[in-house]
Parts: C-alpha cells; structure tokens; sequence
C-alpha cells in the first residue's frame, strides 16, 4: 500500500469512528426534587418513556440530582412518589431539567409546558448558567430569557445550573427559585465571543 492510500484509509477510519461516536451522543434529565423552602430532598424518582427500545431508563442520584442520561430524542415522563409527574421532551445533547416541590399543601413541579420554547437554538452557542439561593445554596427553579419585551425561551434550573443554546444578541434573563429568591442579569453574547458562564445570585 503506497503512502497516500493508507493516509486516505487512517483519515476514513477517523471519520467513521467520529461519526459513530456522534451516533452515540444523547441528552439527558436532571431531576431536581426540594422541599417547599427549597431545601433538596431525598425521593423515590423513575423515567419511561422514549424509544430507545432499551427499557425504563436508568436513574442515578448524583449530588443532590437524580439523572437519567444516555437518552435518545423523544417524549419522556418523569414521576417522582409523593410529587406527581411531568413530561419531558429530550433533544439532541442538551440537558433538560425538572424539579419537584414536596411538602405542603399541593406538590409542585417546574417543567417547560407544552407551549415553552427550550432554550436550544441549533445554530446558538452553549452558555452555563449557575443560580445561588438566598442561603447560598444552589437553587432550583426557572429562567425566563427575554430579548427587549418579547421572551425568547425558557430553561429549568437543576442541581444549581441550567445550559442555555443562544444565538448572539441582547439578553434579559430573569431567574426565580422554588423556595423563594429571584434575580435578573442582562446578558450580551456577540458574534464569534466565546461565551461566558453565567451566575444568578438571587436575594
């Protein structure tokens, strides 16, 4: 074999092994579950749905998070014992979140409704945003992103954190944590900038 055809063999290989790595890249859900002052608490949480052909996803606690990952694309639902159910939409390699409230007098749950618009842009960039409660916890809760007065998309704040797919432009972003805290940030991302991480520190 001369040279230039095992350089053209070792970059088909490349390719292939990159593609089928790509074939394999899933999203996953974070499964925040606190009590009604936004304490984190410990619950009995389960996912099914989708159409993996795998079975019920897996659900491992991590931190003070419970997560399903390795998900392909499809309609989830996630049901946490004493806290009800809620429908999760799973799409490419974003995170998506939900948080269960326990205690008091009517379980609650955060989750993008039916009408949201997930904070996903295909052709946007990744930012990392972080919310502290008040305590100085980290935080569950919502971020609505608005662009002047019109809103753009939502995310769900998990485990403290919620990853956000914008294209650039002129962001006003509002965060509100269960347990009480909210807190707004204007948020600039330019075209070609790297874009930088994000921290809400409600009060």
């Amino acid at each position: 074999m001369t040279v230039a055809r095992l350089v053209v063999a070792l970059l088909a290989v490349a390719a292939f092994g990159a593609a089928a790595r790509a074939d394999f890249v899933r999203g996953s859900i974070k499964i925040d579950v606190r009590d009604g002052a936004g304490k984190p608490r410990e619950a009995e949480v389960t996912v099914r749905g989708g159409d993996g052909g795998g079975g019920e996803p897996k659900v491992t606690r991590v931190g003070d998070v419970y997560v399903a990952d390795g998900l392909v694309d499809g309609d989830y639902t996630v049901a946490v014992a004493g806290g009800g159910e809620a429908a999760v939409h799973v799409q490419g390699r974003m995170d998506r979140g939900v948080v269960f409230v326990l205690g008091g007098k009517k379980p609650g749950i955060v989750a993008l409704g039916p009408h949201d618009v997930a904070c996903d842009a295909v052709d946007g960039a990744v930012v990392e945003a972080v919310a502290f409660a008040p305590h100085g916890g980290l935080g569950a809760g919502r971020i609505d992103v608005k662009k002047g007065n019109k809103g753009v998309c939502s995310a769900i704040v998990a485990g403290g954190a919620a990853t956000l797919r914008l294209v650039p432009g002129d962001y006003t972003m509002n965060a509100k944590l269960v347990g009480g805290g909210a807190a707004m940030e204007r948020y600039k991302l330019k075209r070609d900038q790297t874009p930088y991480p994000l921290a809400f520190r409600t009060r």
